[in-house]
C-alpha cells in the first residue's frame, strides 16, 4: 500500500507543479490552448471538405451513368 500512497503523492506533486508552471507562464499557456485549438479545427475543416468533395464526385459520377 505504500507504493500506492506514494504514487499518489508523486500524481499530486506533479499536478501542482504543473498547475504552477501555467499560472507563471500564462500567456505561454493561452497561445498554446489557441494553437491547439486551431489545429483541431483544422484537422476538422480539412476532413469535412474531403467528405463533401466525395459525396460531389460521387454524386457526379453517378449522373453520368444514368
Amino acid at each position: 500500500m505504500s507504493k500506492f500512497i506514494r504514487s499518489l503523492a508523486e500524481l499530486k506533486e506533479g499536478m501542482r507543479l504543473a498547475l504552477l508552471a501555467v499560472q507563471a507562464n500564462k500567456f505561454r499557456s493561452i497561445m498554446t490552448i489557441f494553437g491547439v485549438m486551431i489545429g483541431v479545427a483544422a484537422v476538422i475543416l480539412v476532413s469535412t471538405i474531403m467528405d463533401g468533395f466525395n459525396e460531389y464526385l460521387l454524386s457526379s459520377i453517378d449522373k453520368i451513368g444514368k
